[in-house]
């Protein structure tokens, strides 16, 4: 999704840059609390909007799950990146205020697969979500269910993400990857 699709608001064109998977199983042992358990979770392929985001559902009649849009690179008509937008909420907004007026009826959301080099590809990495009190369910609040690319640009908790990804991967690279000249110590 990250490598492969931009998402269409309006007329304007935003690649998703970083995501989190959410997905609890009714029957099963994939139980994870952190997930609204939305009946519209229970589909794929659809937008299912929150309190805390927009999500884009990944379930079926066994499990419910979303993928939340946490982060978005708008890009012009060359693929070129125009403004970055951090946060679930904020991307949320920036999709809304492209809908234009209440009396118009022509709407175009939805996702769109790129083809010919018109965004780069990208290492995609993984960390813990962002947000999850490990209270109510430590275990899954420290599942590497976030992905994200372009780790220059601002993600939560970078210190923690950095530390978590010592020892899977090399420290040099690290520096590199994320522009920092001193690394945090490995968790």
């Amino acid at each position: 999704m990250l490598n492969q699709y931009v998402l269409i608001s309006g007329r304007r064109k935003f690649r998703i840059c970083e995501i989190e998977f959410y997905y609890k199983e009714v029957e099963g042992h994939h139980k994870d609390i952190y997930t609204h358990a939305h009946e519209l979770q229970k589909s794929s392929g659809k937008w299912y909007q929150h309190g805390s985001g927009l999500d884009i559902t990944c379930g079926n009649d066994k499990a419910y799950g979303g993928i939340l849009i946490r982060a978005l690179q708008e890009l012009n008509e060359e693929g070129e990146e125009i403004n970055y937008i951090y946060g679930p909420l904020k991307s949320l907004h920036i999709l809304m205020e492209n809908f234009g007026s209440v009396d118009k009826h022509e709407i175009t959301f939805g996702l769109e697969k790129v083809h010919g080099g018109f965004i780069t590809s990208e290492s995609v990495l993984n960390a813990t979500r962002v947000g999850l009190n490990p209270v109510h369910d430590k275990e899954m609040q420290q599942k590497m269910y976030r992905y994200f690319i372009f780790p220059q640009k601002p993600h939560d908790r970078k210190g923690e993400i950095i530390a978590s990804l010592r020892g899977r991967i090399e420290d040099d690279k690290l520096k590199e990857l994320f522009g920092w000249k001193t690394l945090p110590d490995p968790k």
